[in-house]
C-alpha cells in the first residue's frame, strides 16, 4: 500500500474543484495566467501507527513555461510540460503558523476525507494567493531575488533566461557569468554542466539580441 494509493483519491476531487488539474503522483497544475503554471506537490510522510497513516505537507509554485521550455533546450534535454518550477514555498511558510510543523494526516482511518479537506482549504486561502501573486515576470524574478525556491539549482539556471525574455541582456549575461564562476576550478559533472549550459546560453543570447536589433532597425 502506498502513500498515492491512499493519499491521492482523497485529495484529487477537492484539488480539481479549485481548478487544479492532477498530474502523476501527488502533483497538481492550473494555468494561472498565459505561460504561467501554478504548482502543488503533496509530499507525504509515513506516520508509524497501527494502520497505514501518512503525513501531508504541501508545496506551492509558479512554473514558466516559456522560461522551461529555452531552459530544457540550453541544457540538451527534453522538455518536460510540469516538472519542475522556477519559484516556490512550503505552505507552512504562507500560513500565519510561518514555518511551524504544519501537516495533515491521512490514510484509510473516519475522518481522514476531513484533513484533505482542510488542506486544500489551506492550499486555497494560502497557496493560491502566492500562486496568483508571483505569475508575472517581474514578480517571479522578484521571488527568485527573496530565495523563494524549492530547487536552487532550476532557479539559478532560469533567471539568466527569464531576465533575457524581459530584454534585460546584460543583467542576463552577468547573472550567467556570475553562475559559471561559482563553479570555476570545479572538476565535477555539476560544474561541467553548468559551463556547457552557459556556452549554449550565450550563443542563444547573441542570436536573440541580433534578432531584436533586426526589428529595432
Amino acid at each position: 500500500m502506498s502513500s498515492h494509493s491512499i493519499v491521492a483519491p482523497l485529495v484529487k476531487a477537492p484539488m480539481l474543484a479549485l481548478g487544479f488539474r492532477k498530474r502523476a503522483g501527488l502533483i497538481f497544475t492550473m494555468e494561472v495566467a498565459p505561460g504561467f503554471l501554478g504548482w502543488v506537490s503533496i509530499a507525504t510522510r509515513a506516520q508509524y501507527m497501527s494502520e497505514p497513516r501518512w503525513a501531508g505537507q504541501p508545496n506551492i509554485a509558479v512554473r514558466h513555461q516559456e522560461v522551461s521550455r529555452i531552459a530544457a533546450q540550453l541544457a540538451g534535454r527534453e522538455y518536460h510540460p510540469y516538472h519542475v518550477p522556477q519559484i516556490g514555498n512550503p505552505l507552512r511558510y504562507l500560513t500565519p503558523h510561518r514555518g511551524n510543523p504544519l501537516q495533515w494526516e491521512m490514510g484509510t482511518f473516519p475522518g481522514a476525507d476531513l484533513n484533505a479537506q482542510d488542506m486544500v482549504d489551506a492550499i486555497r486561502d494560502y497557496g493560491l494567493p502566492f500562486i496568483r501573486k508571483y505569475a508575472t515576470n517581474e514578480a517571479m524574478l522578484s521571488a527568485m531575488a527573496q530565495n523563494l525556491v524549492l530547487n536552487s539549482g532550476v532557479s539559478s539556471r532560469s533567471k539568466p533566461v527569464l531576465l533575457a525574455l524581459m530584454g534585460r541582456f546584460n543583467e542576463a549575461t552577468d547573472n550567467m557569468d556570475s553562475l559559471v564562476a561559482s563553479a570555476a576550478g570545479i572538476d565535477l559533472p555539476w560544474a561541467e554542466n553548468d559551463r556547457s549550459y552557459a556556452a549554449n546560453f550565450h550563443t542563444w543570447l547573441a542570436e536573440r539580441a541580433a534578432g531584436q536589433d533586426g526589428q529595432d532597425s
